[in-house]
């Protein structure tokens, strides 16, 4: 029997406390009014300021010499990749998937938890560990850009998809391929 291993990860509960005092700031907070605020030495606030930035909860905007820290006005990439029709992905540098809209997953039979942690090409998913779609991913690591129509059969059913596959940077900044799957009908 196969025991599943949950892991959760919990944010340090001064996030709450920077973000409270974010949204009392009238224009935002430097490091130096944190450090004045929090009962935290300064190598700690910037560890905490770099991951809450890196996570998106937090814009950071340089003025002189100094940094000034604001709350993100962003609207999750997750929420907006979930409103278009087409099937959307993006594989990091390590052929790890660190987004896949609702599109996508409801196309793959699963769901967001039943995503492979580990490497998509080791993974059984259809279409996305298929080696030919690796190999485009890999292209698209180095900067090369692909469309073309891909056919995939599913459950009996052929399915005529326009593929673009383009180069991006994954949230931690990183080299990412992001790839696009529009259905289409052939006459």
């Amino acid at each position: 029997m196969a025991r599943e291993v949950i892991h959760m990860q919990h944010e340090p509960v001064e996030f709450q406390r920077i973000r409270d005092l974010l949204g009392e700031s009238q224009g935002g907070l430097t490091p130096k009014d944190f450090a004045e605020r929090l009962p935290l030495c300064k190598n700690t606030i910037a560890k905490y300021l770099g991951m809450m930035r890196a996570t998106g909860q937090i814009d950071e905007r340089h003025i002189g010499t100094t940094k000034l820290y604001t709350l993100s006005r962003r609207v999750p990439i997750d929420s907006l990749l979930d409103l278009v029709s087409d099937k959307i992905t993006v594989i990091d540098q390590d052929l790890k998937i660190v987004q896949a809209n609702s599109r996508l997953l409801e196309f793959l039979s699963i769901t967001k938890d039943e995503l492979p942690i580990g490497r998509v090409d080791g993974a059984n998913l259809p279409l996305l560990s298929d080696p030919y779609l690796i190999k485009k991913v890999k292209g698209a690591l180095t900067g090369r850009k692909y469309k073309e129509e891909i056919h995939v059969k599913k459950e009996d059913t052929d399915y005529h998809l326009v593929m673009q596959v383009v180069p991006t940077v994954s949230s931690q900044g990183k080299p990412a391929a992001a790839l696009l799957f529009h259905e289409v009908t052939l006459p």
